[in-house]
């Protein structure tokens, strides 16, 4: 069961001589993070811990959110691996020992600008044990899309054609022919009907992980060592006849060692290395992204595969878009990516100088390099069509239409892709000790990092020097104070440094004489701290100096109109910034009773101000040139967080339970805007990421109710076209009848529920996870936006728009439309949605061999297992998952079996 008592474990230097008695800190052990078969550690912390939102992203990886959105600007966090800013990415989950969400100023002060918006930390294992410990494991992953949206076959697509060019007032496209011949697939060449998810995906991808680790040591030395592999291969169909690799594949070898050595009696040494290297490989030129969006969007009467000659399918409206050519039949790409992350910590006491003084430093070396392999060709595709004569009938002549180019040799190109490097230097001189009853620790503390990636100008650092102090009476009653100043060269050159002091207590109400007689009770503690943090963000490098766009300036002279480019005024220069301000505020209560039952809460409240927004709206457009970025902006943000925690044995069965519940949310206080506004379109007032649109009171159903509306004037409007409520009282529908619809992208509420039980062996562990106040917006071409620019069309849509003849009653969706509108495809409240859901997120049966049977084998642990990942989900968005509305790559169901045994 989770730890919900916050900083009951040092979880790396900084923190260990920080805040760590009074701050909001809720830590998840790493053993915990197992029940579930992601193969990305990101995604095992889905409903973990109080504060911190995980949301998956386009590109198939997840977002992390610690207590909302805070600013207008920058509210990204920083992942620390044992105290270092490393990706999260580059470990494996075996080798976690545990992971925080840091979330008050107390927690996060000592990082300065870097932790502003939060942290979460990651430690990894050390050698814990005398001797040696050897742990195996082998998992195969079964992966499957959750959801994905089924689209028309030819014939509903032709329909859906027609009726679109008709509501517009247009010429049929097909004729009754063409409609009957993709009915009675009379001819899969000219009129085909193609499966094209069934062409392209297969039903499940496989995973194979496979690691072992080392844990052991003496009195002197002790170590951790993990290895691990895993091989990824993704969905795509097999192609018996492709001489090279097609697949979405990964390859990914971990290997970590962690070794702490005493030195002497008062010198301790500790060095961590880990190195990853991951080898991908996917068809030339096409992201998982690219194939997702053509298979939204190629209808399925577009062309065949292949014709009966054997040449790939395409057209004059397509070209090369063919799915299953472009995977086959253009080469392949090839990456290598090597990650190091390296550092040394050495400690030594100064007790001979004065007792309970120690000095330490540290410094961590880490880089990462991706090389580009590519071997490319080209495909000739070819498409025949029917010619017909005047009445509309086929003459009989086919006419063939030729493109792309014959398949050649591939074609060998090497580069690289990208690249980073980062330095790390930590260094501190600590005293703690002791007259009494009362306790105390001071500490002064140095922090170094500069970073350096692919481009120009691309070289950060930043510098923090912070004064610790902690006072404790009896161990019931601590103050802590910190004061960290810090630089960074982000910063314009009047404004890099800044002081950030924090105040923070804890009372230990367990701890007092009076609460000795009392039964059953373990732990009762009260926390609260207040700070003011600074963050470096700043919207553009050299704010403060008159900017020059280049490249996008041009002048033209003479008779001939001859054109010259150069450079262009950019943004004027910001007078006297300011760097952006966060006043944090804490408040809880941990408390723990009867060894089995813990309860944390925390309530928190933030204003930032001083944000950098451009004052754009407020200038006209006659200025020429972009207006300044001014500290304009005011954000206020306020929550709460509860967990609760039951952990109990019976004899030969034990039952856990927890769950956990956070709200956050913000609202601008004041930021520039547009002085023509209506108030209702006004964003000042409502959260960060708010949506806005307009509200839809239905469709028109014919040109009399369109006379008698009120006018709306994004484009001429037809029946069957979404009809709009008139905020503001003018008689017109434009931006100014904007309203907030929704929430914004980011939930307001975060919920779980994990329950365990296990019996002589036999074990099961789920996590039902969910979130609320949550919208989105459907666009995704092809589902929400069909038969535009010839897209595809899918089912839903068919079966929920509004239709001439009425035969979709109570209609969900605007007509059908091959031209657009301005009309109907803009933010609205029918595409804007309620996303909230409910999942069954990690569930984990197993069986542990009695240690009688196992001993015998000479193995101290055995188990067998099945995982199950994101199984199903409830929410109201039906046919894409609710956080996967985009072109993304489907989010995965996973299943795996697998073996763990320990020696």
């Amino acid at each position: 069961m989770k730890i919900i008592i916050p900083i009951i474990i040092s979880l790396f230097p900084l923190i260990s001589i920080a805040q760590e008695k009074t701050a909001s800190i809720s830590t998840v052990k790493g053993d915990e993070l197992l029940d579930a078969p992601a193969t990305d550690v990101s995604e095992l912390l889905y409903g973990r811990l109080p504060g911190l939102t995980v949301m998956r992203n386009q590109s198939g990886g997840v977002t992390f959110n610690i207590r909302g959105l805070q600013t207008l600007t920058d509210n990204g966090i920083i992942v620390l691996v044992d105290g270092f800013e490393r990706p999260i990415e580059s470990l494996r989950v075996e080798e976690i020992e545990s992971v925080s969400v840091l979330k008050d100023a107390a927690a996060v002060a000592l990082y300065g600008y870097r932790g502003v918006n939060g942290i979460l930390s990651v430690r990894t294992k050390r050698g814990s044990v005398k001797g040696l410990e050897v742990n195996a494991g082998y998992e195969h992953v079964f992966n499957s899309a959750l959801r994905i949206p089924q689209m028309a076959d030819s014939f509903g697509y032709a329909n859906a054609l027609n009726t679109g060019r008709t509501n517009d007032g247009l010429r049929p496209y097909y004729n009754q022919y063409e409609l009957n011949a993709f009915a009675s697939h009379s001819d899969s060449d000219i009129y085909p009907d193609v499966d094209w998810m069934g062409k392209t995906l297969r039903k499940t991808g496989h995973t194979d992980i496979f690691h072992v680790d080392f844990n052991g040591g003496g009195d002197k030395i002790k170590y951790y060592t993990l290895l691990s592999f895993q091989n990824d291969n993704g969905l795509l169909r097999k192609f018996s006849d492709t001489k090279y690799p097609v697949q979405f594949r990964d390859n990914r070898a971990n290997f970590r060692t962690n070794i702490d050595a005493s030195l002497t009696k008062t010198t301790k040494l500790s060095v961590n290395v880990s190195a990853c290297l991951d080898a991908t490989s996917r068809p030339h030129g096409i992201s998982e992204s690219d194939i997702m969006s053509t298979l939204y969007t190629l209808p399925s009467a577009a062309f065949p595969v292949k014709t009966k000659d054997g040449i790939w399918g395409g057209d004059a409206v397509w070209k090369d878009a063919n799915p299953v050519a472009r995977i086959t039949s253009t080469g392949y790409d090839q990456t290598s990516a090597r990650t190091l992350l390296a550092d040394a910590r050495i400690e030594q006491s100064l007790d001979a100088v004065l007792k309970g003084l120690k000095a330490s430093a540290r410094i961590g070396f880490d880089s990462y390099a991706e090389f580009m392999e590519t071997r490319s060709t080209g495909f000739e595709y070819n498409r025949d069509y029917m010619v017909f004569d005047e009445s509309g009938e086929p003459s009989g002549t086919v006419r063939p239409a030729n493109g792309g180019n014959k398949s050649g040799d591939l074609a060998f190109n090497r580069y690289l892709n990208w690249q980073w490097k980062r330095m790390n230097l930590t260094a501190d001189i600590s005293h703690h000790g002791k007259a009494g009853v009362n306790s105390y620790k001071s500490a002064l503390i140095y922090s170094f990092q500069n970073l350096s990636s692919s481009g120009a100008n691309n070289t950060f650092f930043r510098h923090n020097l912070s004064l610790f102090l902690e006072y404790a009476f009896k161990d019931a009653l601590i103050v802590d104070f910190s004061l960290t100043g810090s630089g960074s060269n982000r910063n314009f050159r009047a404004c890099r440094f800044a002081a950030s002091p924090v105040l923070s207590f804890a009372w230990l109400v367990s701890e007092e004489p009076f609460m000795a007689d009392i039964k059953g009770i373990d732990l009762i503690k009260l926390r609260a701290s207040a700070g003011i943090l600074h963050n470096d963000y700043v919207p553009e490098t050299n704010i403060v100096d008159q900017n020059f766009a280049s490249g996008s300036g041009s002048f033209v002279y003479g008779t001939g109109n001859t054109q010259v480019w150069g450079a262009r005024e950019g943004f004027l220069p910001t007078v006297d910034p300011k760097i952006e301000r966060a006043f944090k505020y804490n408040a809880g209560l941990d408390a723990a009773f009867f060894k089995s039952l813990t309860f944390t809460v925390d309530a928190y409240f933030q204003r930032r101000d001083r944000i950098f927004v451009s004052e754009d709206p407020e200038v006209s457009s006659v200025l020429g040139v972009q207006a300044p970025y001014v500290n304009a902006g005011i954000v206020y943000s306020y929550g709460t967080e509860l967990e609760i925690g039951y952990n109990r044995c019976f004899n030969d069965f034990r039952f856990n339970a927890a769950g956990i519940f956070s709200f956050s949310r913000n609202w601008i206080a004041r930021t520039i805007e547009d002085p023509g506004l209506s108030e209702n379109a006004l964003r000042t007032g409502h959260p960060v990421n708010q949506f806005f649109g307009l509200e839809s009171l239905g469709f028109f159903n014919d040109e009399t109710e369109i006379e008698e509306h009120f006018k709306q004037t994004f484009s001429a409007v037809r029946p069957g076209d979404v009809k709009y409520r008139n905020q503001n009282g003018d008689g017109v529908i434009d931006e100014n009848d904007e309203v907030p619809i929704g929430y914004g992208n980011v939930p307001e509420l975060s919920f779980s529920l994990n329950i365990g039980f296990e019996y002589k062996g036999i074990g099961f562990d789920a996590m039902f996870q969910g979130v609320g106040n949550y919208s989105a917006y459907l666009s995704v071409p092809g589902i929400y936006r069909p038969i535009v620019n010839n897209a595809n069309v899918s089912e839903d849509y068919l079966s929920r728009c509004w239709m001439p003849d009425g035969s979709n009653q109570s209609p969900e969706y605007p007509r059908l439309t091959a031209t657009g509108s301005s009309n109907n495809y803009r933010l609205n409240s029918i595409w804007i949605k309620d996303a909230s859901f409910l999942k069954l997120r990690y569930c984990n049966l197993y069986y542990q061999f009695p240690a009688a049977l196992t001993e015998k084998i000479r193995i101290k642990d055995l188990k067998i297992f099945v995982r199950g990942m994101n199984l199903f989900s409830i929410d109201g968005i039906r046919i894409m998952d609710p956080e996967s509305i985009d072109t993304g790559m489907p989010a995965e169901r996973s299943i795996s079996v697998g073996i763990s045994a320990k020696f």
